[in-house]
């Protein structure tokens, strides 16, 4: 049992959200009695929060950067979870280490009014604040739109609370504060001239749901070019001539950004690289030169960066249009915009982009200043560009006229109003900037202010520095570490407002991710010793790898259960780094691979196709012509079921968050060797199902999708190498190592291939041919139908440049009571600029 909280010290702790679980977590491993308040009923934050957040919404980093050190997530999630899943994996954090009335009070649907600070410094610190006597959080009824966005994000931690308070202004005393609210509290909304002229629907990105939030609108306008413009963006364009959805979408962003995908291949140069989240991509200790963090990144850093990422995306001006360009030379910080959806997007026309800075509305229509390269306009080719919320300056002026709406995803920012303002003013606070909106030492302490640290209040709060942060707060309030010397901490408060200062500012004030984590750790005295930084489970950086030494217990707590939760938490920090090299294996074996296709199928293609007939009753010859890959609206079932969130097998990928399928369609020339001349077409359904890390393939049935076809089945990049292992391959003998084994570490998750419906593993034949073929260059799928009497055995190869496929191959071998041929497609992305030969199109 804890000993009572009447003989601890007592924390409170603002914000229930991430960083307040954390926070309250760690305090309670101290010794410490934490107290956690938020406005909202209910605990996670923006994550537990429906209202909070639009509905296609998922992490950016995979979840093994979405994860405390000794909890890890249940087997089979996703790699990019969803907001949801995020609420409900902090819910269960709670649930395992938080015992209301044991270790921690939970104040729920309580608004934190005012945080004095002691006086003498020897006393307490005072908490004022109130229970809710009525809903003041997350409705949108009643009242103007700006004060329902206001209520919904003005708390400590978000709004939202309930009505079974009864308001009443309460003060409690405390041995110190966290402040967990996050750097992303409520929304930042700069003042734009000639906004009460606009008769169109405003609103913030942080009040967007779904497309069906500006239902009605025909030409919409997303401002902004951070990765909720992005998100939002595509999200409205996917509806794109849907019922009661937009006619037209335009992004305005303010600079140009590299479009790239949640995974990203570990060599550029490769026809088949690994792909792997892009934080185990980025974010990596054996590239690494120095232990020191990169704080000024200069010129030379900055242009290797961009380089880096041309190498993956290569030129972005003919791929998406001028507004993406980004200059060889350039020395400015880069600047991501990450999304598996938001270039097809582009490529099919249904997003268009302009370049500059939103100045003024004037009614319906809205003025950008542009700069040097603002002027990308569109061609209706969905390679133009659309600026807002940049650095203009230097150029002219653009106007947007009959614009229906318009979203600002203009940023968050922090809310603080519950500090005195001589504190805030002492914190060096930037109240309209929250790139680093405190000046503290290691984001967490104030020299002059003992008894107070902030937690998670930095942009870019992954879980791991967040972690770090709580630890070395509670830490340092239970006794087991001393504060740093008030030296140091100045100077680091110093160099806080450098980076704050400093111009170029990189995208994010703390880029380099391993070397400010590894800082972090080293102070807690959690750092793992340089040997063991050096093993390959240690490369990618994750919060286990600072849980297997566990903190010193304290005193209060009965040594027996001290050793029970370090022991509790080294397991579960062990099995993360287990789980994490069982990802890194799979990866390596292809897990990622069919996103990584998926993504990169869309917008046009050159096709020539060899027809080989084995058959006097059916002609061999050559197919030349053009196909193309467009989003298109999924069928009812798999809409309703993505609505429901549900997984399953063919037919789930809307379920599994993949993204909107894609329709097939080739047009071309078959030209016989009899000499004979026909037009054909053809017609086919792909989508991508995220939780499985599938892609299916379906018949088209008029302007619907039909029958399943096959799935993709992805081999791993080695051929058998022995004799025996060919014996065993050519024999229909197969390993757990080079067949699908359900799921584990296969790129393609359950069920592999169906036939007619029933599961079956693709016939060893022909994985031996893609398998054994692998040298020539790419990724080998296959995948085999049977239709009706007739055996299709298929065959893909992916040849990657970067994030984007080069060519791709997909053979048919074909064998039944009345066929018998073989066809190899060839498809590359055709030439800028280049025309379809005569008769290629209908």
């Amino acid at each position: 049992m804890p000993p009572s909280a009447s003989k601890q010290p007592k924390v409170a702790i603002i914000g229930a959200g991430l960083a307040g679980l954390v926070s309250a977590k760690s305090c309670a491993e101290a010794g410490l009695f934490p107290v956690v308040f938020d406005r909202r009923s209910r605990i996670a934050g923006m994550w537990g929060d429906d209202a909070a957040f639009y509905t296609t919404l998922q992490t950016n980093v995979s979840r093994h950067a979405c994860a405390f050190s000794d909890f890890p997530w249940p087997p089979g999630t996703p790699d990019f979870p969803s907001a949801a899943a995020m609420g409900e994996y902090l819910a269960a954090y709670a649930k395992a280490f938080l015992d209301e009335g044991g270790n921690c009070r939970m104040q729920l649907s309580s608004e934190v009014l005012l945080v004095e600070r002691p006086s003498p410094p020897s006393s307490q610190w005072r908490v004022d604040y109130r229970t809710a006597s009525h809903n003041s959080g997350t409705s949108t009824g009643g009242g103007s739109s700006e004060q329902a966005l206001a209520n919904s994000a003005s708390a400590a931690a978000g709004g939202g609370a309930d009505s079974n308070g009864d308001g009443a202004v309460r003060s409690e005393l405390f041995d110190a504060v966290i402040v967990a609210t996050g750097a992303n509290a409520q929304p930042h909304t700069p003042h734009i001239p000639g906004a009460e002229t606009f008769p169109g629907l405003l609103l913030h990105s942080a009040r967007y749901r779904s497309p069906a939030s500006v239902a009605g609108r025909a030409r919409v306008a997303v401002i902004g070019g951070g990765n909720s413009a992005v998100d939002i963006a595509a999200d409205l364009a996917s509806a794109v001539g849907s019922p009661g959805g937009p006619t037209q979408v335009l992004h305005v962003i303010p600079r140009s950004f590299w479009v790239v995908s949640r995974y990203l291949p570990s060599d550029a140069t490769s026809p088949a690289p690994v792909f792997m989240p892009l934080d185990l991509t980025l974010y990596r200790r054996a590239p690494r030169k120095e232990d020191a963090e990169r704080l000024f990144p200069t010129a030379e850093h900055r242009k290797a960066v961009n380089n880096y990422f041309r190498s993956l995306c290569g030129d972005q001006a003919a791929r998406f249009g001028p507004c993406l360009e980004v200059p060889p030379d350039t020395t400015e910080p880069p600047a991501l915009g990450i999304s598996n959806s938001y270039g097809a997007m582009l490529t099919c026309g249904s997003l268009q982009l302009r370049r500059g800075r939103l100045v003024r509305f004037h009614g319906s229509t809205l003025e950008l200043s542009t700069d040097a390269g603002g002027g990308c306009n569109s061609n209706g080719d969905g390679g133009s560009g659309s600026g807002g919320g940049g650095s203009g300056g230097g150029g002219g002026s653009l106007l947007l006229e009959d614009v229906d709406a318009v979203v600002l995803a203009t940023g968050l920012k922090p809310s603080l109003s519950f500090l005195p303002p001589d504190l805030l003013q002492e914190l060096s606070y930037t109240p309209d900037d929250n790139y680093i909106p405190l000046a503290l030492h290691r984001g967490v302490f104030a020299p002059s202010i003992p008894g107070l640290a902030f937690v998670g209040l930095w942009r870019g709060p992954y879980f791991t520095p967040t972690e770090l942060q709580a630890r070395l707060a509670a830490a340092v309030f239970s006794g087991a570490l001393p504060y740093d010397d008030a030296a140091v901490q100045r100077d680091s408060v110093a160099t806080e407002i450098r980076i704050r200062e400093q111009r170029p500012r990189p995208f994010l004030p703390h880029a380099d991710y391993v070397g400010h984590v590894d800082s972090l750790a080293r102070a807690l005295h959690v750092l793992p010793p340089p040997e063991s930084r050096a093993d390959p489970a240690y490369d990618h950086v994750i919060a286990a790898q600072f849980a297997v030494v566990p903190p010193p217990p304290s005193p209060l707590l009965a040594a027996e259960a001290a050793a029970e939760r370090a022991a509790a938490a080294a397991a579960a920090a062990a099995g993360a780094l287990e789980e994490l090299s069982a990802a890194v294996r799979a990866h390596r074996e292809g897990r990622g691979v069919a996103a990584a296709v998926f993504q990169s199928l869309h917008g046009e293609w050159e096709l020539r196709r060899t027809i080989v007939s084995r058959m006097d009753s059916s002609p061999s010859g050559v197919v030349r012509g053009r196909a193309s890959f467009t989003p298109t609206a999924p069928p009812a079932a798999a809409a309703a079921a993505a609505d429901a969130a549900a997984a399953g097998g063919p037919g789930s990928g809307g379920a599994a968050g993949g993204g909107l399928p894609y329709l097939y369609a080739e047009q071309g020339q078959f030209i016989t060797d009899r000499g004979a001349v026909m037009r054909v077409r053809r017609e086919y359904e792909y989508e991508y199902d995220r939780t499985a890390d599938r892609l299916d393939v379906y018949f088209r049935e008029g302007a619907a999708r039909g029958a399943f076809f096959h799935s993709l089945r992805f081999l791993p990049p080695q051929a058998p190498k022995t004799a025996a292992a060919q014996g065993a391959v050519a024999s229909g003998v197969t390993s757990s190592s080079t067949a699908a084994d359900g799921g584990g570490s296969s790129s393609t998750g359950p069920g592999s291939t169906s036939v007619s419906g029933a599961s079956a593993a693709a016939p060893a034949a022909a994985e031996a041919a893609a398998a054994g073929s692998g040298a020539a260059g790419g990724w080998r799928a296959v995948g085999e139908h049977l239709c009706i009497r007739d055996m299709y055995r298929s065959s893909y190869r992916f040849e990657f440049q970067g994030l984007w496929l080069r060519e791709f191959e997909i053979q048919f071998d074909v064998k039944g009571p009345n066929k018998d041929y073989t066809a190899v497609a060839t498809y590359r992305r055709p030439e800028p600029g280049a025309q379809a030969a005569p008769g290629d199109w209908a």
